[in-house]
């Protein structure tokens, strides 16, 4: 499974946030990055916007004062 289609998959599937998405791809870019970088991959499969791919479903929160 690729990298777009797991993202899909945690938004869709596994009901897991936008915000938590983010955060997933905060871990796993830099990881796959060095990776790269070191020549052990010849791509990073993290290397895309989350937006492109899952919808913000993030809830604005409402300030009572």
């Amino acid at each position: 499974m690729g990298a777009k289609k797991w993202f899909s998959n945690l938004q869709n599937v596994e009901k897991r946030s936008y915000s938590s998405t983010c955060t997933i791809r905060e871990v796993l870019r830099p990881a796959f990055q060095q990776a790269y970088n070191d020549d052990l991959i010849r791509k990073n499969p993290f290397d895309f916007p989350v937006s492109d791919v899952v919808v913000n479903n993030t809830k604005k929160k409402r300030s009572y004062y």
